[in-house]
């Protein structure tokens, strides 16, 4: 409706007095709430509105009950106000600023459908106002004294109307905005907790996209950083896992109360000294289980003699350093700024930077309180003579090195008492630090005990005809007398009893165990021994008799021997030029007993079962029999013009053959040039290029 039609149009002659000056002041309200009303869809309003001009109109003609006509007059511009108020509320889409929030539900306080039945509740009550509004009766001077009474009564009935009306409009009111205000604060703290709960899933969402950021920079700086598979858990060190449960029992519980101890003081070096094939790398391995298991392992890095990677110092601290920071969480966050500013300077540097950067660099941010740091090297007498100069400056680095770290590092070393190693543990970088168990101290009887051990085990998976039994009913004393302490000896003894058929053990052990068990010799020559019989064995006569098999002989021998790093069945194929299936698995298979490899994987390294078969076969004073021996000048020179015949095939090299985009760049400069050169040179060019 609009405000014209609602603009009261039936304004009295002005005449002057208190009443017609209240009657225009109270019809200008009427009239500014009804041009309120105007933009609301309510016609309940306007209706109200026109009522209270209707009612003033004849106010206005009743001024003799002057007191009680501005009193009625008073009440109707409270209800106008009233009533414009509510249109505001109601203006624009049906609901102001505070009922956009209200339940539309007729029976919620605070509703606009509670705010328009108020309205309607109120032109009942002014409806009945304007009837007796309709008793007024104009006056003469003549009758005015008559009438005077009765307009009285009916003004102040009126006034008694509209009063309550207004009371009972305001006071629903107040609880509707009570209650409204309440329903707005619900839905203020509604807001706020919205907007809180997306703070925070904001901030998650932030946290987690620096943990991303954080994790991609890790990851980056640790591709980049040079390292090793060298840990106890590598494929390398399969042999090394085969521990016996309940053997070396003293020496482990030794091991675990020099980790578990908590005396700052007590020496962080445990150096394990025994001689080839005692055991000292079974033993390290697990010590780094069962450390790795309770959360104590830092790092382990195991020796492995003729593999280039492993039998080098060059590698050491940052593989150390990657396995530190995988294991240590605290040092994720500092170890990429501490990397990469490393490795801005060179990818693979001397051990004194090395040290330096990657080792007290990165552990000395952890804080003094930290749990003590397990770190295990395995073997360190396993490095290549052209390392051996370096083992005993690795070892005084890390000597100088734990002083400059504020927590506890304790380092596990073991080796064989060779004259370098066994100088620099007895140097004064080494005095007070460093605890020392030497196997080869241990009484035979214990030694004996664990041999047994592990031998009656393996024997209880051998199927013993009732002749073996009888010949040999105690066949695990038998082979721990002949072991002398030597736990290689018994492990090769169990796969070359496993090569037998049953009715074919007992002239196999009668070979063995020689009659009457005084053999005097040395037990490494009783393991010299033990190693020519698996050979002759496995490799009978008649097989040198083809020139061709003993020519793949003789290079699988020799690459087991002399060559720096373990090469794998198919590479040492195409380099030979000979057939995999054909020429080279048949001899691998044979030798099964005391050469490792996998014959379900032609591109995995081999490797000789312990490093004292490699020694024999270049050693002419152990290996006596000249179809085993390996001349290492000879063997080296054979290898050679092998490579060189490879490389030199027109299909094999080519003009920037990684295909960089500038040949001419420094390898330093290139990021991705390891995974060029796997992509763009096979295996066996590799290994011929180095």
């Amino acid at each position: 409706m609009s405000s014209s039609s609602t603009t009261p149009t039936n304004t009295p002659k002005r005449r002057g007095g208190k009443v017609d000056t209240a009657v225009a002041a109270a019809q200008t309200v009427v009239s500014i709430a009804a041009e309120a009303v105007g933009d609301v869809k309510v016609p309940a309003l306007a209706s109200a509105l026109k009522a209270l001009d209707i009612i003033l109109t004849r106010v206005a003609e009743c001024r003799d009950n002057k007191q009680t006509c501005l009193l009625l007059i008073q009440s109707v511009t409270a209800l106008a106000g009233a009533l414009q108020a509510a249109a505001t509320s109601l203006r624009g889409d049906g609901s102001g600023p505070l009922l956009a929030s209200a339940a539309v539900d007729p029976d919620t306080p605070g509703s606009v459908v509670e705010l328009r039945q108020r309205i309607d509740r109120l032109q009942d009550r002014l409806n009945n106002v304007q009837i007796d509004a309709a008793k007024l009766q104009k006056q003469s001077l003549a009758r005015r004294l008559f009438l005077s009474n009765r307009n009285a009564q009916v003004l102040r009935e009126m006034r008694d109307t509209l009063t309550y009306a207004l009371d009972e409009f305001k006071l629903r009111g107040q609880i509707s905005l009570e209650v409204l205000l309440g329903q707005v604060h619900q839905h203020v703290e509604d807001v706020k907790a919205r907007q809180a709960a997306e703070a925070r899933d904001l901030q998650a969402r932030q946290a987690a996209e620096d943990e991303r950021r954080k994790d991609n920079d890790l990851r980056r700086a640790l591709r980049d950083l040079p390292h090793a598979d060298a840990s106890f858990r590598a494929a390398v060190n399969e042999r090394k896992s085969r521990f016996q449960s309940g053997t070396r029992v003293g020496l482990l519980q030794e091991l675990q109360a020099w980790a578990d101890s908590t005396d700052r003081l007590a020496a962080p070096f445990y150096i394990l000294s025994g001689v080839a094939g005692t055991g000292k790398s079974t033993v390290a391995y697990e010590f780094s289980k069962r450390a790795a298991a309770a959360n104590r392992l830092g790092a382990s890095f195991f020796f492995v003699r003729g593999d280039a990677q492993l039998s080098s110092t060059h590698l050491v601290f940052p593989t150390v350093a990657f396995q530190l920071v995988k294991s240590i969480p605290l040092l994720r966050e500092s170890a990429p700024a501490i990397v990469q500013k490393h490795l801005r300077t060179a990818r693979l540097q001397v051990m004194d930077f090395q040290v330096q950067d990657l080792f007290v660099g990165l552990l000395s941010q952890l804080p003094a309180d930290h749990a003590p740091i397990l770190i295990v090297i395995d073997a360190v007498d396993e490095c290549s003579e052209d390392a051996q100069p370096l083992v005993q400056s690795m070892l005084y680095l890390l000597a100088d090195a734990l002083d400059s770290i504020p927590c506890r590092i304790q380092i596990l070393v073991t080796t064989r008492p060779e004259l370098h190693i066994e100088e620099a543990f007895h140097g004064i970088k080494f005095q007070n630090k460093s605890s020392q168990f030497r196997l080869q101290d241990v009484p035979q009887p214990v030694i004996d005990s664990d041999i047994r051990l592990y031998l009656s085990t393996g024997l209880s998976t051998v199927q013993l005809s009732g002749t073996v039994s009888k010949l040999y009913p105690k066949l695990a004393d038998d082979l721990t007398l002949q072991a002398s302490g030597l736990f290689i000896y018994a492990s090769l003894a169990l796969e070359y009893i496993q090569m037998f058929q049953e009715d074919e053990l007992v002239s196999a052990l009668t070979v063995l165990i020689p009659d009457g068990l005084t053999d005097p010799r040395l037990a490494i020559q009783r393991l010299d021994d033990l190693y020519s019989l698996v050979l002759s064995t496995a490799l009978k006569a008649d097989l040198f008799n083809v020139p061709s098999v003993t020519q793949t002989i003789h290079d699988v021998l020799g690459s087991i021997a002399v060559l720096r790093d373990h090469v794998s069945p198919a590479a040492l194929a195409t380099i030979l030029g000979i057939s995999l299936q054909d020429n080279l698995h048949p001899i691998l298979k044979r030798l099964a007993s005391v050469v490792i490899f996998d014959p379900n994987d032609s591109n995995a390294a081999m490797r000789p079962l312990h490093a004292s078969f490699a020694e024999f076969l270049v050693d002419a004073k152990r290996c006596k029999d000249p179809r085993f021996y390996v001349q290492p000048a000879l063997q080296h020179c054979r290898f050679a013009e092998q490579c060189l015949t490879l490389l030199c095939q027109s299909s094999t090299l080519r003009r920037n053959i990684c295909d960089l985009v500038d040949p001419s760049v420094f390898k330093h400069d290139i990021p991705d040039l390891h995974e060029r050169v796997v992509r763009s040179l096979p295996a066996p060019v590799q290994y011929a290029c180095t």
